[in-house]
């Protein structure tokens, strides 16, 4: 049987970052592979409960405690593993990602997405000129506690910048 593609991303990713293959060029393009085949994941996003506090003793929970094989997690996680290889096709692949932002549900849902990975890389990356786009861009509630997290954590960064941010971040959470 054919192994789905978000196990054979993880599968990838995994011996990526294990220093395997030790070609640095043949791991690159393992990765490059985990990209095209994490965009095949079913789920976009990793779930987080629509409502905290609610029991996590459901099919919704058990959905939560599952591997995070998700489009999102996964693509973030090849961008990890090809930083050190080369930071600039890593960059590349940052710009094709789109700001995560989960679908519109009904209220009853308990599960939505969580764009979580996604803002942690900018924050780690300190990649303040994409933040600024993507704070702009924020649609749903779930971004807006992620993207604030994020302008908090970036280190290297002016008072004029984080003013900028945190003001974008408002307009945002009024809009939504």
């Amino acid at each position: 049987a054919a192994v789905p593609p978000e196990v054979a991303a993880d599968l990838y990713i995994k011996l990526a970052e294990s220093g395997y293959p030790v070609d640095k060029t043949k791991r690159l393009e393992m990765l490059e592979d985990a990209w095209r085949m994490a965009g095949l994941a079913k789920m976009e996003m990793p779930p987080k409960m629509a409502v905290n506090g609610m029991n996590t003793d459901t099919d919704a929970g058990r959905i939560l405690d599952s591997p995070r094989l998700d489009k999102l997690t996964l693509r973030v996680r090849t961008i990890r593993a090809m930083l050190p290889l080369s930071r600039k096709t890593a960059m590349e692949r940052l710009e094709e990602m789109p700001l995560p932002a989960p679908p519109r549900a009904p209220c009853e849902n308990v599960l939505t997405g969580a764009p979580d990975p996604y803002f942690d890389l900018l924050r780690d990356l300190g990649a303040t000129e994409r933040l600024m786009l993507d704070v702009r861009a924020l649609t749903a509630p779930e971004q807006l506690a992620p993207a604030f997290r994020t302008i908090l954590g970036i280190r290297r960064m002016d008072k004029e910048q984080r003013d900028l941010l945190m003001t974008a971040w408002l307009g945002a959470l009024k809009d939504i």
